[in-house]
């Protein structure tokens, strides 16, 4: 547990030199890389309780199937979470780390875990910011993985 600790304070010491710069520069991609989307799937992911205080998780039609639809996670981060830089350095580095979601944790491992663009070095080149952010995303992970196994250690 000290060691998940460790890590995710590391982390929040990363997080917190991101600047407004770096995250406008994220928001104003037309096309972002694949490790840029799925860095803020998982941003959006673990956010969703915040998001639907103020909104929906945008749904999109998927290009050439006709009828089918996705969560749009690049749209989403855009429009609820981008659009104010402090507010989201505060959510994020405030966020309940142990009171995560456990449907949050399902739909990441689904959706980001297992994806080949998921990872450290992928997101650090599509942006300085989503660097930090997977970085966050991970250590969110992580952290939960502990605490939920260590919990009835703990009890």
């Amino acid at each position: 547990m000290a060691e998940a600790n460790n890590s995710l304070a590391a982390t929040l010491i990363k997080v917190s030199e991101l600047k407004k710069e770096h995250l406008v520069e994220v928001k104003s991609l037309g096309t972002p890389p694949e490790a840029v989307k799925i860095t803020l799937a998982g941003v959006v992911i673990m956010n969703t309780d915040y998001i639907k205080k103020v909104g929906e998780i945008i749904v999109t039609p998927v290009k050439d199937q006709i009828g089918k639809k996705e969560e749009n996670y690049f749209l989403t981060a855009k429009m609820y979470l981008l659009n104010d830089p402090k507010e989201l350095l505060s959510t994020l580095m405030n966020y309940n780390r142990e009171a995560i979601n456990p449907k949050y944790i399902e739909k990441l491992e689904k959706v980001c875990m297992g994806h080949p663009k998921f990872n450290e070095a992928d997101a650090y080149g599509g942006s300085k910011a989503t660097g930090y952010l997977f970085g966050w995303v991970k250590a969110m992970y992580d952290f939960n993985k502990v605490f939920t196994e260590t919990e009835p250690l703990r009890k």
